[in-house]
C-alpha cells in the first residue's frame, strides 16, 4: 500500500511511464557544488515510480 499524496507542484505533470504525476523530487545543491549557478535536476513521478526510487521508507511518507 502507498499513502496517496499530492504535490500541489506535480498538478498537470505526468511521469516518465505516462501516468499523472503525484510526486516531485529534485536534487539537492550543496555550497561545494563544482558548478553552482546550473538549475537542479527535478522530475515527476507516479506513486508506483516514486515507490520503486525511493524503497520500501515511501510507502510510509505522508504530507499532512
Amino acid at each position: 500500500m502507498i499513502l496517496f499524496c499530492t504535490s500541489k507542484f506535480a498538478e498537470g505533470e505526468k511521469c516518465g511511464c505516462s501516468k499523472p504525476a503525484h510526486h516531485k523530487v529534485g536534487e539537492e545543491m550543496f555550497p561545494d557544488d563544482l558548478n553552482p549557478i546550473r538549475h537542479n535536476f527535478t522530475t515527476y513521478l507516479c506513486c508506483a515510480c516514486f515507490e520503486a526510487l525511493m524503497g520500501p521508507a515511501a510507502k510510509h511518507a505522508s504530507i499532512d
